[in-house]
């Protein structure tokens, strides 16, 4: 019982930083595809 709620503690940190990585990474995506819509509509 004792090990496993340090482990549980790390998984949900894993799995944040994981969403966090995930959002940067869309976020990025858009930012590329916002640039190239713009370059063609000047």
């Amino acid at each position: 019982m004792v090990r496993a709620i340090p482990q549980s503690k790390f998984i949900k940190q894993n799995n944040i930083r994981k969403i966090e990585w995930m959002k940067v990474r869309i976020m990025l995506h858009l930012e590329l595809v916002f640039d190239k819509k713009r370059k063609e509509i000047w």
